[in-house]
């Protein structure tokens, strides 16, 4: 019996209520996006950021061998021809900022691309559901997922994505060269990762869910509003302006 009354219940309830992910974001949403982005721009953008950092960590290098034939230089030892090291090095930057620049432009193309696609995608399954789901779904929960929602993934997701990308690689490179140069502090540089990690997971696990629970407390407010604004002149017959202000 309390089976029975509990689905009658849901399937006479006139508004659905809405569900709230939990967990990490699941990897197939990941690749929707990444594929969204286009093979072309997504291997540009790794590519470049990948040769970027490299380069990098070569110009470190290359400085700090530098630096030591000079203090070899100063010590009695021979002669150091600085204009050969010094345009080698000014070409290793420049081919960093190139790398650097390229990396940007094809996560902000990429990025581009991909938030075209997820629109139409989510335009066209909006425009093609039954009238069932708009009966069920109230309009300010459509109105905050393409609102808040989407614009976070327009202006927001490729910017923090290009910062992870660059954050990544420089991490990295920074840790590479510091291994090959002094690698007694190998085992301490693979320690801090492991607490990053775990303070990584942290974080970002507090972050996800604080966001969840902002979106599901938006969508209330839009349908009220937009309810009030459609019915604002029988608001205005019945004199309950005070009551909305």
């Amino acid at each position: 019996d309390d089976e029975v009354k509990g689905g009658t219940e849901s399937q006479g309830r006139l508004v659905q209520e809405e569900e709230k992910q939990t967990g990490t974001i699941a990897s197939s949403v990941v690749c929707a996006y990444v594929g969204a982005m286009g093979p072309v721009w997504c291997s540009m953008a790794v590519f470049c950021g990948l040769m970027a950092y490299v380069t990098m960590a070569g110009n470190d290098r290359w400085l700090a061998e530098w630096v030591k034939l000079e203090e070899d230089h100063e010590a009695g030892g021979p002669e150091v021809n600085s204009a050969y090291y010094a345009g080698i090095y000014s070409m290793g930057t420049g081919l960093l900022l190139f790398f650097m620049l390229s990396c940007s432009f094809a996560m902000k193309e990429g990025a581009a691309r991909s938030g075209r696609k997820l629109h139409y995608e989510c335009l066209v399954r909006v425009l093609h559901a039954p009238t069932s789901w708009f009966e069920e779904t109230p309009s300010g929960r459509i109105m905050s997922r393409f609102s808040a929602d989407l614009s976070l993934v327009d202006l927001r997701l490729s910017e923090m994505t290009d910062v992870f990308v660059q954050f990544t690689f420089t991490i990295l490179a920074l840790a590479v060269t510091i291994c090959m140069i002094v690698p007694h502090v190998t085992p301490v540089i693979l320690l801090g990762f492991v607490f990053f990690y775990y303070q990584y997971l942290a974080v970002d696990r507090s972050n996800r869910e604080i966001k969840r629970l902002a979106n599901n407390s938006m969508s209330p407010v839009l349908t009220n509003m937009g309810e009030v604004a459609r019915a604002r002149l029988l608001i205005r017959t019945m004199g309950y302006q005070g009551f909305f202000l």
